[in-house]
């Protein structure tokens, strides 16, 4: 017992909490084949426990969504900025901000509008399946324009696609 506790002081009782304390209670977390680098290396690399009474930030997160994601996304090389709003995302210039989420009207779109940030059945961490066999059919864009895919309403491009 006594040797435990000293590898814990010595190597330090807060490193080996981190790592363990968080996927005790959130297990289904990292349960899907394809999972985040950051979520699987150290919870702490978004999340603090402290964090939420001081900054008021939802999840226990450092910061807000977006600003967390482009600390790491910001650049890849052949694709525009993540986070320049006039841009937009890779995917035809899909904006990545200042607007509502249209599947959850309640809250502003962001990366997790679109992405898991800790695991996910796709491998581009994507939060809903959409491959072939999928409702939607292998249509990306189906997860939030359902009606202009598949019930023949006259699509109506959105200013990023113009």
């Amino acid at each position: 017992m006594s040797i435990i506790l000293g590898s814990l002081l010595f190597w330090g009782l807060s490193a080996f909490a981190a790592s363990n304390t968080c996927i005790e209670c959130h297990t289904d977390e990292l349960d899907k084949p394809f999972k985040h680098k950051a979520a699987v290396e150290d919870c702490s690399s978004c999340h603090d426990p402290d964090h939420e009474v001081r900054t008021g930030h939802p999840y226990r997160l450092y910061e807000a969504t977006n600003k967390l994601c482009l600390k790491c996304h910001e650049f890849r090389p052949g694709f525009p900025s993540y986070g320049n709003a006039s841009v937009g995302h890779p995917i035809d210039g899909h904006p990545t901000s200042r607007m509502k989420d249209p599947l959850h009207p309640e809250r502003e779109f962001n990366c997790i509008s679109c992405h898991n940030p800790h695991s996910s059945k796709m491998e581009t961490l994507f939060r809903y399946d959409y491959s072939k066999n999928s409702v939607y059919q292998g249509h990306l864009c189906a997860v939030c324009h359902w009606n202009i895919i598949f019930v023949g309403e006259p699509p109506t491009p959105p200013p990023w696609h113009q």
